[in-house]
């Protein structure tokens, strides 16, 4: 995008964490809380996706929330994001019901559970690690069906080596 001249502003989800305390309420494995607990859905539509919708430019968009590792707020200012500019979202169940419409391009990375366990594990782990409770995984899958709002779907079980599964 940006050798078309165009601005890019890339958010990760996990900059959008609920705090510690809301995410391990009910226990880090907990499936309905790695779903419904671990990403602060509504701010980061709030404050990423909802000013991009609006007419006016330059849109101010929050470009993080949290720190991963520790909660702690990132006190970021917001962004100014010009006309003809365009922000990537990428993160951990970035295609759940109450976001995707608010997309104008989705792209799913479809990857097998053991693959992503692969590249979590290489990637350190940790308590923010966002891809530990399988079941939230699981339950995205299910009731969000990213695959079919996606108009992009890459196979990514090897990232060195994706496939355009669907377009």
């Amino acid at each position: 995008m940006t050798e078309l001249g165009r601005p890019v502003l890339t958010v990760a989800t996990h900059d959008f964490l609920h705090p510690r305390g809301v995410r391990l309420e009910t226990g880090a494995d907990d499936p309905d809380a790695g779903y419904h607990r671990w990403v602060d859905h509504g701010t980061l539509h709030r404050a990423v996706l909802e000013p991009m919708t609006r007419p006016t430019r330059p849109a101010q968009v929050l470009p993080s929330l949290r720190e991963p590792g520790t909660g702690r707020p990132t006190r970021a200012a917001p962004v100014a994001v010009p006309a003809g500019g365009v922000v990537l979202v990428h993160g951990w169940l970035v295609l759940r019901t109450e976001l995707a419409g608010a997309f104008d391009v989705r792209v799913h990375l479809r990857a097998d559970w053991p693959a992503v366990r692969r590249r979590t594990g290489e990637a350190g782990g940790g308590e923010h690690d966002l891809a530990r409770p399988a079941g939230a995984w699981k339950l995205y899958q299910e009731w969000d069906f990213p695959e079919e709002v996606a108009h992009i779907v890459l196979g990514f079980d090897h990232p060195d080596r994706p496939v355009l599964l669907s377009a």
